[in-house]
């Protein structure tokens, strides 16, 4: 009975670097927050503009990190750190670009899509690599 239920023990070795992640990216959202109720893009833009997206990347690519190793540890029990990053740094840069093409009024569905198609082939790349 007890091996059926091993899964369910809490191994702090395992796991401490998936808990590092959430508590890295617990800063980086409260500073988005932070700035998304706190600065006025029409009282300073040109300080608030780029603060808003440097936090959103931040923001974006520490959650994406702390997700992408969460349900790699939980699908496959292996993960590497340095494949988390990677991939919270991709897909955060995606999601800028997103934001940036939303600002300027030129996004439409099919950029959205090429922007992400792009985003899975450069990890797909990346993760062929790895494997070598």
């Amino acid at each position: 009975m007890m091996k059926k239920l091993n899964f369910l023990r809490f191994s702090w070795h395992a796991n401490w670097p998936i808990f590092a992640m959430f508590l890295s990216a617990l800063p980086t959202l409260f500073a988005f927050g932070l700035v998304v109720r706190k600065a006025s893009p029409f009282e300073s833009p040109e300080i608030s503009v780029p603060l808003f997206y440097v936090t959103l990347f931040f923001a974006l690519a520490s959650s994406f990190a702390f997700f992408s190793a969460s349900v790699s540890k939980l699908l496959t029990r292996h993960f590497t750190i340095i494949t988390s990053i990677r991939q919270g740094i991709i897909f955060s840069t995606a999601g800028v670009l997103i934001a940036g093409f939303q600002q300027f009024r030129i996004l439409f569905a099919w950029n959205a899509l090429i922007i992400i198609i792009l985003a899975v082939l450069i990890e797909l790349m990346f993760y062929k690599a790895d494997k070598k």
